[in-house]
C-alpha cells in the first residue's frame, strides 16, 4: 500500500492559528464588517425609528387635544352657550379647516344664536359661508344636511329647510332627528297631520330620542295631560347627556309667561324644578 501523505504538524498549527479568532475580535463587528455600508445603515435604521415613533405620538396627542376641543364645543352648543361654542369652533377651524363636526356645529351655534336672540335673519347671513362650505364636502352627509335645514329653518325659510330633510332622510331613512326636525318644520308650515305623522315616525325609530319627547310632552302640555306631560319629560331627561339640551329648551320656550294659565304656568315651574333636581343629581 501507498503511504499516505500527512500534513506537517507547523502547517496543521498555522492553518488553525488562521481560522481562530483571537481574543480580541468581536464576531459581531466581524459578521457587520461584511455587509457594505453597515456604518450608515443600523444608525439611520434606528433614526428611522424615532421618526416614526415621534409621528405616532404627535398623532395622538392630535387627536386627544381635537377630542377634547369637540367635547368643550359639545357641551357649550347643548348648555345653550351659542357664543362660547360659536368662540371655540372657529378657532378649533383654524387648526382643522376640514373638520365636518366642527363645520356643523359652528352653524348650529350662530343659528341657535339667532334664534336666540330673536335675530334670525342677520345670524342666516353671518353663517352662509359655513354652510356653503360645509355642503362643498359634505352634501351627501346626513348630519351636515340637518344643520343646514336647521339653520334656514331658524330663520324662517321653511320650504328650504324642509328640503334639506328631506334630502337627509333620503340618506338614511331610518334617521329619527331627521323625521324630527321634518315634523317640526311642517306644524310652521300649517301642516299639522304631516307633522303628527313625520313626529311619530321619529317616535317609532327612537322612542328615547330627548328631541322627540320633548315635543311630545309639549303636544301633551298643551292638551291638558299635565300628568302625562311630565312623564315624557322624565324620560327626556333620564340620560344625563341631554339634560343641558332638556333645561334650555324649557328656558327658551317660555317665552311670553302672561299667554299662559295659571295651571300651565304652575306645571311649567314643576318641569324646570324636575330639571333643576336631575342637574343636582347629576353633580352628585
Amino acid at each position: 500500500m501507498a503511504d499516505i501523505e500527512q500534513e506537517p504538524i507547523a502547517s496543521q498549527a498555522n492553518n488553525t492559528a488562521e481560522n481562530t479568532p483571537s481574543v480580541g475580535d468581536n464576531p459581531k463587528k466581524s459578521f457587520l464588517s461584511k455587509i457594505p455600508h453597515a456604518k450608515i445603515v443600523v444608525p439611520v435604521g434606528i433614526l428611522c425609528l424615532l421618526l416614526i415613533g415621534g409621528i405616532v405620538m404627535f398623532t395622538y396627542v392630535n387627536q386627544q387635544q381635537k377630542k377634547q376641543t369637540q367635547e368643550k364645543v359639545y357641551q357649550a352648543l347643548h348648555a345653550g352657550n351659542f357664543k362660547v361654542a360659536q368662540n371655540l369652533a372657529q378657532e378649533a377651524l383654524k387648526k382643522n379647516p376640514n373638520d365636518k363636526y366642527l363645520k356643523i356645529t359652528l352653524i348650529d351655534a350662530i343659528s341657535g344664536q339667532g334664534n336666540q336672540t330673536g335675530k334670525e335673519k342677520e345670524a342666516l347671513t353671518k353663517v352662509q359661508p359655513y354652510i356653503d362650505s360645509a355642503l362643498a364636502t359634505g352634501a351627501n352627509d346626513r348630519d351636515t344636511l340637518i344643520s343646514v335645514g336647521y339653520a334656514y329653518e331658524t330663520a324662517g325659510e321653511y320650504e328650504k329647510a324642509l328640503g334639506y330633510y328631506e334630502q337627509a332622510i333620503t340618506l338614511d331613512p331610518k334617521f329619527a332627528q331627521a323625521y324630527f326636525h321634518k315634523g317640526h318644520t311642517l306644524a310652521f308650515l300649517d301642516k299639522a297631520q304631516e307633522s303628527q305623522a313625520a313626529y311619530d315616525k321619529s317616535y317609532v325609530l327612537d322612542s328615547n330620542n330627548p328631541l322627540t319627547l320633548l315635543v311630545k310632552g309639549n303636544m301633551l302640555q298643551k292638551e291638558g295631560k299635565y300628568t302625562e306631560a311630565v312623564e315624557a319629560y322624565k324620560k327626556a331627561i333620564s340620560n344625563p347627556e341631554t339634560l343641558e339640551e332638556f333645561q334650555t329648551y324649557l328656558e327658551n320656550s317660555k317665552g311670553d309667561t302672561t299667554k299662559l294659565t295659571p295651571e300651565q304656568l304652575k306645571n311649567y315651574d314643576e318641569l324646570l324644578a324636575l330639571a333643576g333636581k336631575a342637574k343636582r343629581e347629576k353633580a352628585t
